[in-house]
């Protein structure tokens, strides 16, 4: 056992020149010996990875890691014979020596008292080159992504070429995602890509247009860029979706909303840090008055850049929400600097009003706010706008300065309903959405509902405040009360806080 024994077995792999080797030379042990070696990449840098010995003649496995460097020791391994194999998470698992399946794997001889010196290469991994192309107009897609959807999901960009290289691909056939991260072009899928060791695999892709908006969000004054939840609106009214639609800006400050269908929308930021207000993007700088935000409209195949948005300063406002007739203070009253869109459910935290009712907005730029009060239908409080009034454009606006809390009360009272059934057109009750919108704004008036395929079940809007509404229901077709099939031809319904209306009978309009 003191002689020294060696060996080498040369790694067979396209490319690949170099050798794993085997050398076994005495230690002072008994019953044990000691395994080390080093891991190198395909390019033979050092390779940080998982070490797997397995017993062959008997049920018993080792693991270890090897180092930044590559180099790795393991101790105290029991006398036998394994299976050694490594596993980096940027190559498929390995076994020695350059093998590629557990069963083709050479046996290592682990020696009581001895070193065993084992070191693998990784085997090389495949290229893929996309060139990629604008559907309508041939022309190459600059910037566009490439990924490749096996693990671990290797990834590329083009240049101005619209030419994708996607380094360390695994071998076999996979499906490639390809993109544009500007959003103008719908992502396509390239499907039963194959791949080999050493080998570059081309293919190309055309992109269908799209339309799309980009924007960069950054500091008024530093011109840093800032991280920021930007969402859409439909100037049409009907509110805003709440934070969990935000779209993010990237670390440039860069927000994409895209690939889209051709749309026209408003855009409210809403930086994510303590020192930023939120504005309504506008044609000059910001507000917070939406009727006073700049409508972009995207076209399929031209997509739209927006200037620089710059975000100054925030400020507050705070206040106390108060039972109009007996002063009492209205818990769970929840306050939004623009028209809420409840169907994805509400916040919480400090803008909804404490046992006490106080509540604060944070975060919001310098600029006059109208501010809307919510009350889930529980709670059954009217919804009403900053000035105790039942829309937004007669709101009363709240000025906020940098650094300064603004103070809002407000006075609500108990909400009005809207109740009924929603039948087919032979009258049998059927499941649908129910939705109330303030006649004038088209904004929501309140919580959204449904309805049971029961009589004994009707549906019931509540917490609106006395003004006109518009109903819509959503069953096999989309409707709008009275038997209309858009907002605009809807029928004004009048309702008063506190009071009931109805019941209705829905008649769904689907032919």
């Amino acid at each position: 056992m003191a002689a020294a024994m060696t060996r080498r077995l040369a790694v067979l792999a396209a490319g690949l020149a170099a050798a794993a080797s085997i050398t076994v030379s005495p230690a002072a042990a008994q019953g044990v010996g000691t395994v080390q070696g080093r891991i190198t990449d395909e390019h033979g840098s050092p390779s940080s990875s998982q070490i797997t010995l397995d017993r062959i003649d008997q049920p018993g496995t080792v693991y270890s890691f090897s180092g930044d460097d590559g180099l790795y020791t393991i101790t105290d391994v029991p006398a036998g014979q394994y299976r050694f194999s490594i596993n980096d998470n940027v190559h498929p698992p390995q076994w020695a020596y350059g093998q590629e399946s557990f069963d083709a794997a050479d046996p290592i001889d682990v020696v009581e008292g001895h070193v065993t010196t084992v070191d693998e290469q990784y085997l090389p991994l495949a290229t893929l080159v996309v060139t990629v192309t604008d559907a309508a107009t041939d022309e190459p897609v600059a910037g566009a992504c490439a990924t490749v959807l096996a693990l671990p999901s290797p990834r590329g960009c083009a240049g101005a070429t619209g030419v994708v290289t996607v380094d360390g691909v695994w071998p076999g056939s996979w499906s490639v995602d390809v993109s544009d991260p500007n959003g103008a072009h719908w992502t396509t899928t390239v499907d039963n890509v194959g791949f080999e060791r050493s080998v570059t695999t081309r293919t190309s892709a055309a992109l269908d247009p799209a339309a799309s908006i980009t924007a960069t969000v950054r500091d008024a004054t530093t011109k840093q860029p800032v991280l920021a939840c930007v969402r859409v609106a439909d100037p049409q009214g009907h509110g805003i979706l709440p934070s969990r639609a935000c779209q993010y800006t990237d670390e440039a400050g860069k927000i994409v909303i895209g690939p889209v269908e051709a749309t026209t929308v408003q855009l409210f930021v809403q930086p994510l840090d303590d020192t930023h207000g939120a504005l309504w993007v506008a044609e000059q700088g910001g507000t917070g008055d939406q009727r006073d935000a700049r409508v972009v409209t995207a076209e399929v195949g031209r997509p739209v850049s927006l200037p620089f948005i710059e975000v100054g300063p925030a400020g507050s406002i705070s206040g106390t929400v108060r039972d109009r007739a007996t002063g009492e203070p209205v818990y769970q009253m929840c306050a939004y600097p623009f028209a809420f869109d409840p169907r994805l459910g509400g916040d919480f935290g400090s803008r909804c009003s404490d046992a006490a009712g106080r509540y604060t907005i944070a975060g919001l730029g310098p600029y006059a706010w109208p501010v809307l009060f919510t009350s889930a239908p529980f709670y059954g409080r009217a919804w009403q706008w900053s000035g105790d009034v039942a829309d937004r454009f007669s709101a009363r606006m709240v000025p906020v300065r940098p650094g300064y809390t603004a103070t809002l009360d407000a006075r609500v009272v108990d909400g009005g309903t809207v109740s009924g059934t929603v039948v087919d057109r032979s009258g049998t009750p059927g499941f649908a959405s129910i939705y109330a919108y303030n006649a004038r704004t088209g904004d929501f008036a309140a919580f959204d509902t449904s309805s049971a395929p029961n009589l004994q079940a009707p549906f019931t809007i509540k917490g609106l405040a006395t003004q006109r509404v518009k109903i819509e229901y959503v069953a096999a077709g989309d409707c709008w009360y009275l038997d209309k099939s858009t907002f605009a031809s809807a029928t004004k319904l009048p309702v008063t806080a506190g009071a009931a209306v109805g019941p209705l009978t829905l008649v769904d309009c689907a032919r």
